[in-house]
């Protein structure tokens, strides 16, 4: 399907214009960081956070919070054995990468938890203490 790399194309040219405008006069062979996907659902009881972050060393993942904003970085290293090895293409992307998400007032900062598993980072935000939703009954009018 032609979607995904019409996406990852426009991911990447807002990326080098917005994000590092110099970066297209850079050093040849270096390429622009990359963004993992992320999925945010919220529930009653937390936010969840799931972001694709495959072949990283969960070590090597920093999760912070600061205030209303949640941030995931880190760096995918290309791990090169062979020598003088020509590529037809590469797809899969290496660098370091940098995802935010904007929490709501509800989110409990103080209890967040992650684990990584098979390539995908999960992370849960709890809510504070009475913040889940009351449901308001809509009466209707007779005529």
């Amino acid at each position: 399907m032609a979607w995904p790399r019409l996406r990852d194309r426009m991911d990447r040219l807002f990326q080098t214009v917005f994000a590092d405008p110099w970066r297209e006069f850079a050093y040849p062979g270096t390429e622009p960081g990359w963004t993992p996907d992320v999925d945010v659902k919220e529930t009653d009881r937390a936010i969840e956070v799931r972001a694709e972050i495959p072949g990283m060393d969960p070590a090597e993942i920093q999760i912070n919070a600061r205030g209303d904003l949640l941030t995931i970085s880190g760096e995918k290293r290309e791990e090169r054995k062979e020598e003088k090895e020509d590529y037809y293409f590469s797809e899969i992307r290496y660098g370091a990468f940098q995802r935010a998400v904007q929490l709501p007032e509800s989110a409990d900062t103080e209890r967040i938890s992650a684990d990584y598993d098979q390539g995908v980072l999960r992370i849960t935000v709890p809510k504070k203490e009475g913040a889940a939703p009351r449901r308001i009954a809509v009466k209707g009018k007779e005529a």
